[in-house]
């Protein structure tokens, strides 16, 4: 099943090639949400999420003591490496305290996990300007972004904490629930 779902990973992957040779990388950035301010440190330590924009998606994400839950599970799910090897995603990147919340007979089950996981990763990089709409998943779900007030709501379940977290790889918005669960 890890085999499985890492070729499809890699395959869905780079299925988007195509689009990603128009993408134009720029300096790293990090932006909070403005609407409300996240908790200090919320996020990840700022020197930690200054060096996840020389790193690959994967690899940040493990780094991040904030988003350890979700690197475990990442890393559980046999996901890391294909995440790294990716040409350009997006990633909504659960905090520990959203992943928390789950039920530990969800945490504990790889095939759920690797579900759930799945409706978090969009297959190109999207900039702040091109979050809000209608986003297919790599899960092949449908995430429905948009912002209200300042903040930004995915499928009105979860609210970005912090956005255009960029890796080497892909660009990270770091949200306060699991999606599709």
């Amino acid at each position: 099943m890890r085999a499985l779902v890492a070729a499809l990973l890699v395959v869905s992957l780079t299925g988007c090639t195509t689009y990603h040779s128009k993408i134009e990388f720029t300096e790293p950035s990090i932006s909070p949400s403005p609407d409300p301010p996240s908790p200090e440190g919320e996020c990840g330590p700022a020197n930690v999420l200054r060096a996840m924009a020389v790193k690959p998606v994967g690899t940040a994400i493990a780094e991040n003591p904030n988003l350890s839950l979700l690197g475990a599970a990442l890393k559980r799910a046999n996901a890391l490496k294909s995440l790294d090897r990716a040409p350009a995603l997006t990633l909504f990147a659960p905090t520990n305290k959203a992943f928390e919340r789950l039920p530990a007979a969800e945490r504990s089950d790889q095939k759920t996990m690797m579900h759930i996981l799945e409706k978090h990763i969009v297959t190109w990089r999207l900039s702040p300007d091109q979050l809000p709409g209608k986003h297919a998943t790599l899960g092949r779900t449908e995430l429905n972004v948009q912002k209200k007030a300042g903040s930004v709501a995915i499928d009105g379940v979860a609210t970005v904490m912090c956005s255009n977290v960029q890796t080497k790889n892909a660009v990270v918005y770091i949200i306060d629930a699991v999606l599709g669960n």
